[in-house]
């Protein structure tokens, strides 16, 4: 005769798959996301390592700044028309390197952010791709008013993008409608600038830039007129705007990190522009300098950012290797279960059926029929532990439920053994 399924023998595995989905979506979320990832307050005026960051740069530019008007030789411009298109391709490259890489990031905290620094990035990347490298190959003597427009109009429309991804509390969505009516607007706007961009306010009374280079005029750019101050404002207010926002969101993980360098780089750039403009033409800067710093700490941090990427596919691919493995020791415990369950039945179900057989024929004297009866009410009995069993395994795999934890006596668990043992030790006797 056999014995009834005892607790400890029934397969009672909680329903891995949802737990595993939960892990597997909660470690989707990224250790260094550049929000708040630690738990701890988010200060409304930032991170001391984001304002240490963004002031060690700033003072970088600011004391350059400060020497450029005081020491002759540290003040350079240079005439450099071959270089020109390769210097603007290189940093197109790069921002358009950068914003791909911050498209493609995963980081669903800071996600609606990126996005619109991205679109900044974009942006500025195509930007120099058009006015510092097409232009100038399509037509030999750019308007040196179009040039330094365009710069203007790049520059403070990426400023603007990047001050609403960064400053607000609650970042407004971009969806791809908006984002390609940004970029449709954009070009429209070139279009009209390289048709009567040579009508507009002169930004700079130039003819020739080379025979220029030799005029000093204390230290400023010679022939900068007030409509290149004063429309200057607009990216420069709007930088400093947007780096405030990056350090007030900073937390002090890498991918912030970078990226409060390269905005308050941008800012600067815009600074030193009001005084010796980039302007997309052969003369190089400081701005210049500024320009392919702000560059190089793009594509830095794009290769940190990928870096971070194939790590966190590695870890969740290791995770997902796990989760199968279990998966599959989860199916041979189940595949055991059902052949255990199958021979538990098996069993009592042929005595009863043996015996109702032989009660039916007649065999058995009818003081053996009582005993017959008796040995089948046994293997029922049996049969109803072993169905109570497979509900109480049905009940552990339901996720459907609270568990309330509370402490309990060991006496009490013991005891509640004990008492089962018992009642199967009786059924079966």
């Amino acid at each position: 005769m056999s014995r009834p399924m005892t607790r400890h023998q029934v397969v009672a595995s909680p329903s891995r798959e949802r737990l595993l989905g939960r892990e597997h979506r909660t470690r989707m979320r990224r250790r260094y996301t550049w929000e708040a990832s630690s738990g701890a307050p988010h200060h409304p005026l930032g991170s001391r390592a984001g304002w240490i960051l963004a002031g060690l740069t700033a003072l970088v530019i600011v004391g350059w700044l400060i020497a450029v008007f005081l020491v002759d030789p540290i003040r350079f411009v240079i005439f450099n028309p071959r270089g020109q298109t390769g210097f603007e391709l290189f940093l197109a490259l790069g921002q358009l390197f950068g914003s791909l890489v911050l498209i493609l990031s995963p980081v669903e905290p800071a996600r609606p952010r990126m996005k619109w620094v991205a679109t900044g990035l974009l942006i500025l990347g195509i930007g120099a791709l058009g006015f510092g490298y097409l232009y100038p190959l399509l037509d030999q003597t750019p308007h040196l008013n179009v040039t330094m427009y365009g710069a203007l109009l790049v520059r403070s429309l990426a400023a603007v993008l990047l001050a609403i991804g960064l400053v607000p509390a609650h970042v407004p969505p971009l969806g791809r409608r908006i984002a390609a009516t940004l970029l449709v607007t954009g070009g429209l706007a070139t279009l009209i600038l390289l048709m009567i961009g040579h009508r507009l306010p002169p930004l700079v009374h130039a003819r020739d830039l080379e025979s220029m280079l030799a005029i000093t005029a204390g230290g400023v750019f010679p022939g900068l007129t007030n409509w290149h101050l004063g429309l200057g404002l607009i990216p420069l207010v709007a930088g400093v705007f947007a780096a405030w926002g990056a350090i007030r969101h900073y937390q002090g993980d890498v991918f912030g990190g970078w990226l409060v360098v390269g905005v308050v780089l941008l800012a600067g750039s815009q600074f030193h522009s009001m005084f010796w403009p980039s302007m997309y033409s052969p003369v190089l800067t400081t701005t210049s300098v500024l320009r392919f710093g702000l560059t190089v700490v793009i594509i830095v941090g794009g290769i940190l950012e990928l870096r971070h990427l194939s790590l966190e596919r590695a870890a969740l691919l290791a995770q997902e290797q796990e989760r199968v493995q279990q998966l599959e020791e989860l199916g041979m415990l189940k595949r055991d279960f059902t052949s255990i369950v199958a021979h538990e039945l098996a069993t009592p179900l042929a005595a009863i059926a043996n015996l109702a057989q032989m009660i039916s024929m007649g065999v058995l004297p009818p003081g053996e029929q009582q005993n017959a009866a008796g040995r089948i009410e046994g293997e029922a009995r049996i049969l109803q532990l072993l169905v109570r069993d497979i509900q109480a395994s049905a009940d552990v795999e339901r996720d459907d439920f609270t568990v309330r934890a509370r402490p309990v006596s060991l006496s009490t668990l013991l005891g509640d053994a004990e008492a089962y043992a018992r009642r199967c030790r009786a059924s079966i006797l």
